[in-house]
């Protein structure tokens, strides 16, 4: 694989010379065209200020992105971490790496987080690549609810406030007709690839709240009934069981113990989705990449018109 005056050209599984004898590139190997993202980085700087860096009563930002050789979930936060520094960690407790930005989520960060495969050049930080985190997690929901709980309950140390999630799919779920040209197929792969799948990770926090409620409540019927000479030694019992370990692990690869099902646990109070649907049956396989003048000035008067329009529709939490 080589460049040639921008254009990078591969000659794999060709026994001919990537060369003609004049110089010029042997136009029968494959040829690797990328956009630059350039005029992005300036418009996101133009707009932002960074570092990005917020605190517990400020909005707080989560950029996503996916380490391309390791093909792990990465996520860039405005908020502190324990000790008050700001880092992210790629992988798990037997082999992983840390990326530090103690001054805030800067815009390699962002860019990390929107680097479309294939169609850009990876984003070098530190020596990792990375591509845009929707790979692995384009609805990071469980990025979400795992940094709002550690930060409450381990950085600050506080019960964990209640969450109202708001998911905005800009994929749309279904099509209009079966889609039969070649353009619209791939449009149609695109859209499942990339659409919202977060329905099991939505109903699977509210399960566990309920099973929580159930525990503690179930403790409390518990020791009403229990004689006061044997309060202490069924209150020992619970702590003890507490610290015993089950099997399932947490992050880092360590078993958890049944206290660390309980503690730090919070309610999702709703979640709603606001979808933009597919408006023709008509849409084309690199509309993502549409950035022109008239594409997003309709994108935002449909969302600002969202309720008077089909194009998008609100979802009530499941």
């Amino acid at each position: 694989m080589f460049d040639y005056k921008g254009v990078r050209y591969d000659e794999r599984f060709y026994d001919n010379s990537p060369f003609n004898l004049d110089g010029t590139p042997n136009l029968t190997n494959n040829v690797w065209h990328r956009y630059s993202n350039d005029s992005l980085r300036r418009n996101v700087e133009d707009f932002t200020q960074f570092p990005i860096s917020t605190t517990f009563n400020e909005p707080r930002l989560l950029a996503v992105s996916v380490d391309v050789e390791e093909g792990r979930v990465i996520t860039f936060d405005s908020y502190e971490k324990q000790g008050g520094r700001r880092y992210s960690v790629c992988g798990d407790e037997d082999s992983n790496y840390t990326i530090h930005y103690d001054d805030g989520v800067e815009i390699k960060n962002i860019m990390a987080s929107a680097c479309f495969p294939v169609f850009f050049d990876f984003v070098d930080i530190d020596g990792h690549k990375f591509w845009d985190g929707g790979i692995l997690s384009n609805t990071p929901l469980r990025e979400l609810l795992h940094s709002h709980r550690d930060y409450w309950h381990k950085v600050r140390g506080m019960e964990v406030p209640e969450l109202e999630i708001y998911v905005i799919n800009v994929w749309p779920t279904k099509e209009k007709g079966i889609p039969q040209d070649y353009d619209r197929v791939n449009d149609r792969r695109t859209d499942i690839a990339f659409a919202d799948k977060t329905e099991y990770d939505r109903r699977t926090p509210m399960v566990v709240s309920d099973y929580i409620e159930l525990f503690k409540r179930t403790i409390d019927i518990a020791a009403k009934y229990i004689p006061a000479d044997q309060k202490q030694r069924f209150d020992d019992d619970i702590k003890t069981l507490m610290e015993e370990q089950g099997e399932s692990v947490k992050r880092s690869s360590e078993k958890r113990k049944y206290g660390d099902l309980i503690d730090g646990r919070f309610k999702v109070k709703s979640i709603t989705t606001i979808e933009r649907q597919d408006m023709d049956g008509h849409d084309v396989s690199k509309k993502f990449a549409d950035f022109s003048v008239e594409t997003i000035d309709f994108l935002i008067m449909d969302g600002q018109n969202y309720e008077n329009t089909a194009h998008v529709k609100v979802i009530p939490k499941p």
